[in-house]
């Protein structure tokens, strides 16, 4: 099974309010690049909108998404409201005391959609995460916005990291003895890390990258980025695809 993930795509009414780069734009070639390899499932990661969150480019997102044919599932991030994208995405269904969380099954892997939009997770949705996590045997995916420990990416560890980093998210994650594959967006660059028999994965934007060498905020290019995941057996496979330049 073959998954692409996109992430923080953060549409702009005009390239003059994203430092010149035409998100949109940036958007449909991730798409056609979606659509040539016919992916099994498109997993949106969240940060629909650039700056405060509107439901238009939720709505906007996924009517591009829809024409391609594809299967696909959404999650919120910090620059959406979690109540427009579980309304847009599914009719407002698994949004539980406004968090838009549910689970999903892809082949033998339990597939895990957390809300992190507000920068950590409730006690109703920890519960669930260690609830689902205990009852199930053999690897889960998990998908949320904000990875769930810092990643050496010193500008957004310093200051974005997820307020539960290292804390009960990451144990009811990583406690286990069933490896967990974690896939988050948010960081704005692609970055791997293990964490005993458990991994987590940072996406690509397709706005831009950050140089996770700077302390402070730079950005190393604006090339669209994907991330691939095959499911194989007894194997998950994942790798970076970046769109060069237009000429």
């Amino acid at each position: 099974m073959h998954l692409i993930l996109v992430a923080d795509i953060h549409l702009a009414d005009s390239p003059e309010d994203s430092f010149g780069v035409d998100t949109l734009s940036n958007y449909e070639r991730v798409l056609a690049q979606v659509e040539k390899h016919q992916a099994d499932q498109v997993i949106m990661m969240g940060d629909y909108s650039l700056k405060a969150p509107k439901r238009e480019d939720v709505q906007f997102s996924l009517d591009k998404l829809k024409a391609l044919g594809l299967p696909y599932s959404f999650i919120a991030g910090n620059h959406d409201r979690s109540a427009d994208v579980a309304e847009v995405v599914a009719g407002g269904k698994d949004l539980v005391e406004g968090e838009f969380y549910y689970k999903r099954t892809f082949g033998d892997h339990l597939a895990l959609f957390l809300d992190t939009a507000k920068g950590k997770i409730s006690n109703t949705q920890s519960a669930w995460l260690r609830d689902e996590l205990a009852q199930h045997r053999g690897e889960v995916l998990v998908f949320m916005h904000h990875p769930p420990l810092a990643m050496g990416i010193p500008f957004m560890d310093n200051n974005h990291r997820f307020k539960d980093a290292d804390g009960e998210a990451f144990e009811a994650l990583f406690s286990g003895a069933n490896p967990v594959h974690v896939f988050a967006g948010h960081y704005h660059t692609a970055r791997s890390t293990q964490v005993g028999i458990h991994s987590v994965h940072l996406c690509p934007s397709t706005y831009f990258q950050l140089d996770p060498s700077e302390q402070e905020f730079a950005v190393s290019h604006t090339m669209p980025g994907l991330r691939h995941v095959e499911l194989l057996e007894g194997q998950v496979r994942t790798w970076i695809e970046f769109l060069p330049p237009r000429k």
